[in-house]
């Protein structure tokens, strides 16, 4: 008596299997189906070899995987295309490769000569040796064949075009490299990437004044900024608060800078004689010293040459040094205590000097040590020192 037996149903998926031990991924084409018996039952076996092909529509073998050891529980049966042995007539194509429509499958690194490809009775059908996908549906099917209790079982099953995908190799033939990954350390999101493109124009005008080796290119860049360190040229208005002249032009610069109008920059003779006035003119300098003194001082020296100095006429009320120092401070215009020299000068002017310089002691301004100094008692070349709490006269300078 023939027994009969049937694969009752299947799902077959394109998946990543995941092994639990490694987390190693493998691609593959997953098959589940239920074998049921005549009588209504569902086998259960251990350890049997199953034979799986997957077929082009003009029966070309395109895979061919064999699995051992499979078990059958209550009619179910798991296989996954991808991982089984390879083998038998296995034109040797990845699994990409076997569901590839773009071209004809004429051969494989296992097969160069041609595909195996079989007659209706299951034969090898000699005079075909190829598969072309845009002549058809580019359909593949799925052949299992298997023995249970002796018995062949062989059922085909049709592979349909829409696979459902956990992780696809590819996607619309870019691999995952092709893509740009969200990495939010980075600051590499969908924000920030779309914040950049909406400013590309001025950040190519950027990157444009560089060479690939991120050297300037002496491109000047256009475009408004609250601050810059340098700015070769400048369009528009810069406050005075803000390091400008807040005018467009020379002349309006000047009269904002309080400078006054100014006929040239550079008047014929200018040298380091000359020194420019505040109303705009050039003014000549003659030796840059003192012409003359306010009353109650002295001149000393040649008139508008560069040692010229002031002195008092008179000594001044005695007080200790500090004394005698803030007096001069209080003058106008505000002078200082003479130094040992100038005193020494204003001294050995004789008659043409100061009145009253010696025969008493007055003040000057070196120190020694602890002590200041004073000079006058003995004569224009006569000096000492004393505490600075002493009361004594002096002398004010300035030059």
């Amino acid at each position: 008596m023939n027994k009969k037996w049937y694969v009752y149903s299947c799902l077959m998926l394109l998946f990543f299997l995941i092994s639990p031990s490694s987390f190693a991924q493998h691609k593959g084409i997953s098959f589940q189906g239920v074998i049921k018996l005549p009588d209504g039952t569902y086998p259960t076996k251990s350890g049997v070899t199953v034979n799986a092909r997957i077929l082009s529509p003009n029966d070309c073998i395109l895979r061919e995987e064999n699995f051992t050891g499979v078990n059958i529980s209550k009619g179910y049966i798991n296989l996954a295309l991808g991982t089984g042995a390879v083998e038998g007539n296995d034109p040797g194509l990845t699994l990409k490769q076997v569901m590839n429509n773009s071209s004809t499958i004429s051969n494989g690194p296992s097969l160069p000569s041609g595909l195996v490809c079989l007659a209706a009775d299951g034969s090898v059908n000699g005079s075909v040796t190829s598969f072309d996908p845009t002549s058809t549906n580019g359909a593949r099917k799925f052949r299992m064949s298997l023995y249970v209790d002796s018995i062949p079982v062989v059922a085909d099953f049709n592979m349909r075009s829409m696979a459902y995908a956990i992780n696809s190799e590819t996607l619309e033939g870019k691999a995952a490299s092709d893509f740009v990954s969200i990495n939010n350390a980075k600051g590499m999101t969908q924000t920030n990437l779309e914040s950049v493109f909406d400013r590309f124009t001025k950040l190519d005008a950027i990157l444009n004044g560089f060479n690939a080796g991120g050297t300037s290119a002496g491109i000047n860049i256009t475009g408004n900024a609250s601050t810059a360190t340098t700015a070769t040229n400048i369009s528009g208005t810069v406050a005075i608060a803000n390091g400008g002249t807040g005018a467009t032009d020379v002349a309006t610069a000047r009269s904002n800078l309080g400078l006054g109008p100014l006929a040239t920059m550079s008047p014929t003779g200018a040298n380091g004689t000359k020194f420019l006035r505040d109303d705009g003119t050039w003014q000549s300098v003659s030796g840059g010293g003192l012409t003359s003194c306010p009353a109650g001082f002295t001149l000393i020296g040649t008139s508008g040459s560069a040692d010229a100095f002031c002195i008092s006429s008179n000594p001044e009320t005695s007080a200790n040094w500090l004394g005698a120092n803030q007096t001069c401070r209080g003058k106008s215009p505000k002078a200082r205590l003479c130094t040992a020299s100038e005193w020494a000068a204003a001294c050995v002017d004789g008659a043409a000097g100061p009145n009253n310089m010696t025969g008493h002691w007055e003040w000057v301004a070196d120190l020694y040590n602890s002590y200041g100094q004073v000079m006058g008692a003995g004569g224009c070349d006569s000096f000492s020192s004393y505490n600075v709490s002493y009361s004594y006269g002096s002398r004010c300078c300035f030059r």
